[in-house]
Parts: C-alpha cells; structure tokens; sequence
C-alpha cells in the first residue's frame, strides 16, 4: 500500500480529533501539523507518540507548500478558510475540509471554481452525511422498500456543554454541526422552498421538495439539560423518513441521547432493526472519513469532489437566511 502523507492545519479539540484520527488509518504519515490557535503542538505530537517525525510550523501557511505533502486537513471550523484552500490547491494538494467550507455562497463558489477539472481530491468531512446508516437507508428507499416518499422530519439536539455552538444574533440550522441540507437533498431530492421562523436556541425550517407531493421539516433545539455522554459529540440528530409503505427512523449517528437503536424500518408487520454503537462510535466514524479522504488521494479520479454539495447547501441556507429575516416562504 502506498503510504500517504498529510498537512494538518487546525485547532483546538478539531485539530486534536484529527490527528489522532490520521494515526489510525492504514499507510498514512501525519508529516506536518499547523495551529490557527495557540494550541501546544509539541504535547500533541507527545502524545500521539510519533516522534519528533511531525514537522510542526509556527505559520500555517507553510504546510501546503511543503515537499512530500499529498494532502491537507483544514481541520478547522471558521468559516474563512479559503486563503489555506487556495494554498493547499495551488500547490497541487488534495484538500479535507471541515464545515462551513467557506464565509459565503461567493467565496464557496470561487472554491468549487477552482477546484474543477484540476483533478484535484476535495472532499468535507459530514459525519452524519457519511454515516454507513445512511447509506443503509438510501439502499432501502432505492429497493421501494418504503413507497412513494412523502416526509422527512430532521431533529437536532443540542445537549449539555454545547452552549459554545449556540451563535448570538443567529439562528444555528446553517451551522455546522447543524447544517442538514446536503443530508436532506441526498435522501429527498433537490429543496425548492423554504420558510423559516424562530430565535436562536430554537428554530425550525419548514422544507418543500421539487418532487410532487414531499414535504420535510428541520427543528434544532438547544436542551441544555440533555446529558452526554464522556467524549461525545454535543449534538445529534433524529431522522425520521415517512413513505406510503413505510417508516424509517435513524438516531445516535453521533452520540447516544436517547435510547433507542440506531437504523430501525417499519413495514406493515415488519420491523428491521441494526445498531452498532462500537463500529460507528465517534472515533471510529472520524478515522471512516479521512480513510475515505486517503483512497481519493491514491485514486484521485475515484476521490471526488464535494464541493459542489457545499456550493448547494450554501446557495439553500441562503434563503434560509432570508426567509428567517423577512419571515415569509422562499423559494431556492
């Protein structure tokens, strides 16, 4: 296996996440690890136990041009990260990127722009949207397996110690971890309107598919006394996905809040159930993503390019935007 080696710029519990993630991928050599922050680099290279093998720079903007560098993580959550994007894509790097991948529907699509038809691997990291339960469920819709799609409802729940992720003056739906729009487009089709009300801490967006007669629902609530567990993530989904001959629940893709399995369908007198919380803990489904990013990287016409996802998501979460500030229907 050819060994791959990866730029890490980031900070915080992000940039720890990730490198820790990176050590368990099969052929793959953390080579360089940058902070945005003022993050103890030499303690994370400690105790990653790695060595001094780890180039650690004191300006970011030094990983994407290094010799030897396949690709780079921007494992960061700030929504301007197109300056270390341009780098990293100038210098012929494959790029891993965390939500939001840009500050606007403009800078997103300058990105996008870029990155077409350079060959280039640039894939996001979505725990939710690359969960193998999701992939599950698109295969049981695929097979007819609930009918003719009629609804989707999407809960995020934010618990306790999330208050940091609560944004002043804003409504968190277009948030990352919130931002459910790819995931919601990727099971239902394409959105062509939205009306969104509520205040921060609470809101909901009311969704209307192109497709005839398909409707959904997004609501993310702030219940700051909802326990979570050690080491988990503060936020999780319920998704619930109604059809004329069926019912599909999917819960704890990222965390156990409630007790419930996590792949459950009901057909007439059928009930399918799949839980696995120990192969889709988070850990496990951090080192899934970047294994994926690694096999883009080694086949970079098979790695795809996400961006165009992104690019959607922001053009959607736009009139969501404007539909919350003049309190009226949008279409997208």
């Amino acid at each position: 296996m050819k060994h791959i080696h990866i730029g890490i710029i980031g900070t915080g519990e992000t940039l720890r996440q990730a490198a820790f993630a990176w050590k368990a991928v099969p052929g793959a050599v953390i080579a360089a690890m940058a902070s945005t922050g003022d993050d103890d680099l030499p303690a994370l290279r400690y105790d990653l136990n790695m060595g001094y093998d780890i180039a650690l720079e004191d300006d970011p903007v030094k990983v994407p041009g290094l010799d030897g560098v396949d690709g780079v993580e921007l494992a960061y959550c700030d929504a301007e990260k197109t300056n270390h994007s341009r780098l990293a894509l100038g210098n012929g790097k494959h790029l891993l990127l965390h939500k939001p991948v840009a500050g606007d529907t403009d800078r997103a699509q300058s990105l996008a722009d870029a990155v077409a038809n350079t060959g280039i691997t640039c894939q996001i990291i979505d725990p939710v949207l690359q969960h193998p339960f999701i992939a599950m469920a698109r295969k049981a819709m695929d097979d007819d397996l609930l009918g003719e799609l009629q609804h989707i409802r999407v809960k995020s729940c934010l618990g306790a110690h999330g208050e940091h992720l609560v944004m002043a003056g804003d409504h968190f739906l277009r948030s990352e971890p919130f931002d459910k729009i790819a995931l919601m487009e990727l099971l239902m089709g394409p959105i062509a309107q939205v009306h969104c009300y509520g205040r921060p801490g609470n809101c909901m967006v009311s969704l209307k598919f192109a497709a005839a007669a398909r409707y959904g629902v997004h609501e993310a609530v702030h219940a700051p006394d909802l326990p979570v567990g050690d080491g988990q993530p503060p936020v999780d989904e319920v998704i619930e996905i109604t059809g004329m001959d069926g019912v599909l629940f999917l819960r704890n893709l990222r965390a156990e809040m409630v007790v419930a399995p996590k792949f459950s369908l009901k057909r007439k007198d059928t009930v399918t159930v799949k839980d696995d919380a120990t192969a889709y803990a988070p850990d496990a489904l951090a080192t899934l993503a970047r294994q994926r990013f690694a096999r883009g990287i080694r086949k970079p016409r098979h790695g795809g390019n996400d961006l165009a996802l992104a690019l959607r998501a922001a053009k959607v979460n736009a009139a969501i935007a404007l539909s919350l500030k003049e309190s009226r229907p949008v279409t997208v």
